[in-house]
């Protein structure tokens, strides 16, 4: 590796080598970085990042070519009350011609440098090699919750409905429970949310879930529709979740609201949590599911 590569943080006039970078070779064929909404919302209005003046992503250069870029969000973190200097790593994407000469190596070198705790996820097998040889911790699965709300509309959106699928649906079904506390929902972010999160992840290694970057991540989502679920009054709720609802369409044709995603941090116990759920996405399921995502990983810090 010689000297001629350049590591540094983005310039506006990267834009075109950046969108030249993804049309021709990020691997699946549709890419939203290359919407300009998108992309903006993802890297610019991130508040640690608007507050910095816009995109924080990094890039490699050499002698005016970029070899590589690499989607950077800075965000507040803490161990254990004390606070870290984080970022989550969104996507990374090199140029064939600088694989195999050590751009990769001095890139997240440059990453490790900056900053006390590093999170992604879906790592390749050759970014892996990089991550382990600076220290990085990796978690080859991620656990994931599943419940199903209506086991009926969720057999309707099976590929192939069989007595297996069926036995497995059922065993995953949550029961109706009936409690007497109001739940609030909302397209709006809880105001009692930061104070909440800030309590719960007290004694955790986490990114901060501050009312700014939950408003940017949910609220102010450019495609997605968010609902925030608060149990109490959302000034002081004694558990949130985030839901996010879409129209699939089942074998026969039927649209069906589907709960995508149900994401801490939450203090309900399993049974407020099951009212919320059910309460709140009558004929859903929730789709999470546990599975091997390709891995996520973070520095040592």
């Amino acid at each position: 590796m010689n000297g001629t590569v350049n590591i540094r943080p983005i310039q506006p006039e990267d834009e075109a080598a950046v969108i030249e970078l993804h049309e021709n070779h990020y691997w699946r064929e549709n890419c939203l970085l290359l919407n300009p909404d998108f992309y903006r919302w993802q890297f610019a209005l991130p508040p640690d990042s608007a507050a910095a003046g816009g995109d924080q992503s990094v890039v490699a250069v050499e002698k005016g070519r970029l070899l590589s870029f690499l989607g950077v969000v800075p965000a507040r973190a803490s161990f254990r009350g004390r606070p870290l200097k984080a970022a989550h790593l969104i996507t990374w994407l090199s140029a064939p011609e600088a694989r195999g000469r050590g751009v990769g190596l001095l890139l997240m070198t440059y990453m490790a440098e900056s900053f006390d705790f590093l999170f992604g996820r879906s790592v390749t097998p050759a970014a892996l090699t990089i991550y382990q040889r600076l220290g990085f911790r990796y978690f080859a699965n991620c656990n994931r919750w599943i419940g199903i709300l209506d086991p009926d509309a969720a057999l309707s959106l099976a590929v192939e409905p069989s007595s297996l699928s069926s036995r497995r649906v059922q065993a995953r079904t949550i029961p109706a429970i009936d409690t007497a506390r109001r739940i609030n929902v909302s397209t709006a972010l809880p105001s009692g949310a930061e104070s909440l999160t800030a309590r719960v992840l007290a004694d955790s290694t986490a990114f901060d879930r501050t009312n700014d970057y939950l408003a940017w991540r949910y609220e102010n989502h450019p495609y997605f529709d968010y609902r925030f679920l608060a149990l109490g009054a959302p000034s002081n709720p004694d558990g949130i979740a985030v839901l996010r609802a879409e129209e699939e369409e089942g074998l026969m044709d039927v649209a069906q609201p589907v709960v995508a995603s149900c994401l801490a941090p939450c203090t309900l116990g399993p049974a407020h949590r099951r009212k919320v759920a059910r309460d709140h996405a009558t004929r859903s399921a929730i789709t999470t599911y546990r599975s091997g995502v390709p891995g996520a990983m973070a520095s040592k810090g």
